[in-house]
């Protein structure tokens, strides 16, 4: 018996040439305006051959002739563009001078936050991304619009995202299918003749409260959270960032974060929430949790005693217990030795490392936990504190904090008011994954 369907196919009828012309797109990126034309007119000339071959009546290439064209004219748009590009990015000669390495005095746009990294020699070096406005060079001053790295000391990375500087150096070429046109080593000072102006100065704030608010979580999400919300890469893990160009996953950084921070000055709080919301998704592995060589116990059973009972509440310390308990035993203990123990009330302001009025400290060797100690804040005395409680053993089960918004290891600070009393799927899974 036949089951007949009466739901639409898909029209698959440009999915060719669309594939075809981002083909020879993707061939001749980097490529020069000759190369170009010369796969301009390859593409022009089988096009042209099938339509004439299929204008006979009784022609197998017939139905070929509507998708050539088609393809005809998208190849030729798009490598239009790229020409156009092209030529926009070079105009003022600055190809030509970093061919030759000239030396040049540049007035240059810095679009990029100043990125730290040693050279081969062992010498510390700044790298930055700027565009040239004005460059002199050769005897000849000329305007221009185009993109380069900039390399050079610790006084390329004094000026504010979006100053107007100008610098002495020898421009040198990068590679052709680089962003960038030409890379420019900088010798000498960097003198700012234009500050920020008033947007760019608003989007600072929010870049600098942006990078302040997650100073303290884990390196992945500390460099990847500026990426995605206003193309900030200066703190991305090298290992992050190789990972993210070997998936094809750049453009969430590098067009994305750009696009948002060229669209004004929004609360901090509402964009923090929202990308977090976006590396939950993005990024497999529970970020600021569990990591490779992060502390852990080498028991299979922890003991845990209350040293302050009327700091903690008995109802509350066995239902956070319960929580952590399908991945890891703990006992209630007397012995004022346990390997957890529940101390009395702390002044949470005076540890950079307090979560709302509770810490957690681990003693460690090694990679070793030896032993941890949770104080509760004199000022959350009498109040239901297991989400408290549940969100500190998971710190001395070795967990860090998490970007997920419903993981009770979630940073408030990232824009949440109260932790989530629940350990989720996710918690649960950092454990395992960091005692497996």
């Amino acid at each position: 018996m036949s089951v007949r369907s009466d739901a639409p196919r898909p029209d698959l009828r440009l999915l060719g040439p669309a594939l075809v012309a981002w083909a020879v797109a993707a061939a001749t990126l980097g490529a020069g305006w000759a190369l170009r034309l010369v796969a301009v007119s390859a593409v022009a000339v089988v096009a042209g051959a099938l339509v004439v071959l299929g204008r006979r009546p009784s022609s197998r290439v017939a139905a070929w002739r509507g998708p050539a064209l088609l393809v005809a004219v998208l190849v030729v748009l798009l490598q239009g563009a790229a020409v156009g590009h092209g030529a926009l990015r070079e105009r003022g000669g600055v190809h030509g001078l970093a061919a030759d390495r000239a030396a040049v005095v540049a007035e240059v746009v810095l679009t990029g936050d100043p990125l730290p990294v040693t050279s081969r020699d062992g010498e510390a070096r700044v790298l930055r991304e700027g565009t040239v406005r004005v460059l002199t060079g050769r005897g000849r001053t000329r305007s221009t619009d185009a993109p380069v790295l900039l390399i050079g000391g610790s006084e390329l990375a004094a000026p504010r995202w979006r100053s107007t500087v100008v610098v002495r150096g020898r421009l040198g070429p990068l590679d052709p299918a680089d962003d960038r046109v030409a890379a420019l080593t900088v010798s000498g000072p960097v003198r700012v003749v234009e500050p920020p102006g008033a947007v760019a100065q608003g989007a600072e704030r929010l870049r600098a409260g942006l990078r302040a608010a997650v100073d303290h979580a884990p390196a992945d999400p500390r460099g990847l959270l500026p990426g995605l919300v206003i193309g900030d890469t200066s703190r991305t893990p090298p290992d992050l960032t190789e990972a993210m160009l070997a998936t094809g996953m750049t453009h969430l950084t590098a067009v994305s974060g750009a696009n948002v921070s060229m669209r004004g000055v929004v609360g901090v709080r509402q964009a923090l929430v929202g990308a977090a919301a976006i590396i939950a998704v993005m990024v497999p592995a529970p970020q600021g949790s569990a990591t490779e060589g992060s502390p852990r116990w080498d028991k299979p059973v922890l003991t845990v005693h209350v040293a302050d009972e009327a700091a903690w509440s008995g109802t509350d310390v066995e239902a956070s217990l319960a929580q952590w308990r399908p991945v890891f035993a703990m006992v209630l203990t007397t012995d004022a030795d346990a390997d957890i123990v529940l101390d009395g009330p702390v002044d949470s302001g005076a540890s950079p490392s307090s979560d709302i009025g509770a810490t957690a400290t681990t003693e460690t060797e090694g990679s070793t936990i030896m032993g941890c100690r949770i104080g509760l804040a004199s000022s959350l005395r009498g109040e239901d504190v297991s989400g408290v409680l549940t969100h500190e053993l998971g710190h001395c089960l070795g967990l860090g904090h998490s970007v997920d918004g419903p993981s009770v290891m979630f940073w408030t600070e990232l824009g949440g008011s109260d932790l989530s009393p629940t350990v989720t799927a996710v918690d649960l899974s950092a454990v395992r994954s960091l005692y497996r």
